[in-house]
């Protein structure tokens, strides 16, 4: 997997795991994302949440939110990897949106 990440800049989003337990991504390429690029989570609770960076054995506190990023914008540095494990708020977000648009 990982000599299909092409270098410089990629950008990849897991959406959806949402237990320890559970992984979109291989650990490997987690490790690689967050040694060689940029890692975002959705929410401060993926640090119980996101299977995929607890089970490559990474430090989830460390990772920045999307809030984080959104607040204080820095320009991301190799692949940019987004885990989100869902959150009813994004979903409502979409709702209203969606509603809005009509």
């Amino acid at each position: 997997m990982l000599r299909s990440i092409p270098p410089g800049r990629t950008f990849i989003a897991a959406v959806g795991a949402f237990t320890p337990q559970m992984a979109e991504i291989a650990p490997e390429v987690c490790s690689h994302c967050a040694r060689e690029g940029t890692v975002v989570v959705d929410t401060p609770e993926a640090v119980h949440e996101a299977g995929d960076l607890i089970q490559a054995g990474l430090d989830v506190a460390h990772f920045p939110t999307l809030r984080d990023v959104l607040a204080a914008p820095a320009p991301a540095r190799g692949p940019v990897l987004f885990k989100s494990c869902g959150w009813a708020g994004w979903d409502l977000a979409a709702a209203r949106a969606a509603a809005d648009a009509h």
